[in-house]
């Protein structure tokens, strides 16, 4: 194996041209690739996400203690932790998404 792998690279180095040298090649390449994306928003995106966390959390405190206190769970009781959880997914899902999209893009 490894003498067919030296063979090949020799045999590479011998038949296939060379690339000239340019001083101009890298700023050529440069200059075409786009530019880079700022991201001078990304810290208002995560501080906007800290802030629903906090209301989202400070949601579930009453609906829980209320809970605990009358030792009974109502209908209504059960529709608010199924929205809660709901928009719990939904802020896991926005927060995730972009991120997934990101690690799929580059598979």
């Amino acid at each position: 194996m490894q003498k067919t792998e030296t063979d090949i690279k020799r045999l590479m180095q011998e038949r296939l041209p060379q690339a000239p040298k340019s001083e101009w090649f890298t700023r050529k390449v440069m200059n075409r690739l786009p530019e880079k994306r700022r991201q001078t928003y990304s810290w208002i995106e995560y501080i906007s996400y800290a802030i629903a966390l906090i209301i989202y959390i400070g949601a579930w405190i009453p609906l829980l203690d209320g809970i605990r206190t009358s030792d009974t769970v109502t209908i209504n009781d059960l529709i608010s932790a199924v929205t809660l959880a709901g928009i719990g997914l939904s802020m896991t899902l926005g927060f995730m998404l972009p991120q997934i999209r990101r690690w799929i893009r580059y598979l």
